[in-house]
């Protein structure tokens, strides 16, 4: 835990250098052909720069260095992960590698958290909701804005939690939601500047993992904070295994993808519609709890409204799709 004795110079420092440092990151990306190609995934239809999350783990290795060099487990994961996949953003890595890195990365951040001393029976479905939300984030990751604005709905509603239980460091709050307002000033747009790529969606992952955990320890109803996206994975996945797809496949079938694409709801209104969806069950989460409802409650009420969204949204769309064919 940081001082709460800081330099609030800090911030507009980081704000300058931060657009200082994407603005280079433009010029490589275009000299190093750092681009993302349209594929049968893709929701854009020209080449666009990708990577421009990298600005995410910078702005959290900032942190690092301003803030006394505490946990350090979580920044060498966080690293690990990120440099991981801005390689695989640049060339396609072996699947079993990622694997072996993502493992190793959760593995320095529950360590950093001081959880690797729980019992096995624990530690396997921590591993597997980790690694899981860690690929979620990335599958949601696939218009304009969309994981900007919900990672910033994410990391804005910790911090308000934090700030009533007392606190974590809102140096890093504050440093991550720069670094997020500066890339959504790149990417929510009709035809956006940059993508934030694995290298991006990952950090973000894994940064919101490493805050949300500490409030997962008090109250697991706090897992609603994520239960969008936690929902629309899940949900498609499914449907795409009743269908008989191999879900490690590209692919743009999720409901996000659907209404901006083939529902023409456009970019920016879908991922704001994502954001705001987020926003009603972070707000119910809040005053449940601090209602004292039970947690079951809390979670239950949310998931089965996002479920009957989900499946009643899947249902509207493809019977508009197939009606237009």
């Amino acid at each position: 835990m940081e001082s709460m004795e800081i330099s609030y110079l800090v911030y507009p420092v980081w704000l300058l250098l931060a657009f200082v440092l994407i603005r280079i990151y433009f010029r490589l990306a275009v000299r190093f052909s750092i681009i993302d190609k349209p594929n049968e995934r893709s929701s854009h239809v020209v080449p666009i720069i990708r990577g421009g999350g990298i600005i995410i783990p910078i702005s959290v290795l900032f942190w690092y260095i301003t803030s006394g060099f505490h946990d350090s487990y979580f920044v060498m994961g966080l690293l690990l992960v990120s440099s991981v996949s801005f390689i695989d953003d640049i060339r396609n890595l072996p699947s079993g590698l990622r694997v072996i890195v993502h493992l190793i990365s959760v593995s320095c951040l529950l360590l950093d958290l001081d959880l690797l001393s729980l019992p096995w029976y624990y530690l396997i479905p921590v591993y597997i909701l980790m690694i899981g939300w860690v690929n979620a984030f990335n599958f949601m990751d696939g218009i304009n804005g969309i994981s900007s604005l919900y990672a910033g709905v994410c990391v804005f509603t910790i911090a308000g939690i934090e700030y009533l239980l007392g606190g974590y460091s809102f140096r890093l709050f504050g440093l991550v939601l720069i670094a997020l307002g500066i890339f959504t000033f790149y990417n929510l747009r009709k035809r956006a500047r940059c993508f934030a790529g694995d290298v991006g969606s990952v950090a973000l992952a894994f940064t919101i993992a490493f805050l949300i955990i500490p409030l997962l320890q008090l109250n697991w109803a706090y897992l609603g904070l994520v239960l969008v996206y936690g929902i629309d994975t899940s949900l498609t996945i499914f449907h795409r295994l009743l269908k008989g797809e191999k879900i490690t496949e590209a692919h743009r079938s999720h409901n996000y993808q659907y209404l901006a694409n083939e529902m023409q709801l456009g970019h920016i209104k879908t991922s704001i519609l994502y954001a705001a969806i987020q926003v009603l069950v972070n707000a119910w989460v809040v005053y449940a709890i601090y209602a004292n409802y039970s947690s079951l409650f809390v979670f239950l009420v949310p998931s089965s409204l996002l479920v009957a969204l989900y499946l009643s949204g899947r249902i509207w769309i493809l019977r508009r799709m197939s009606k237009s064919l």
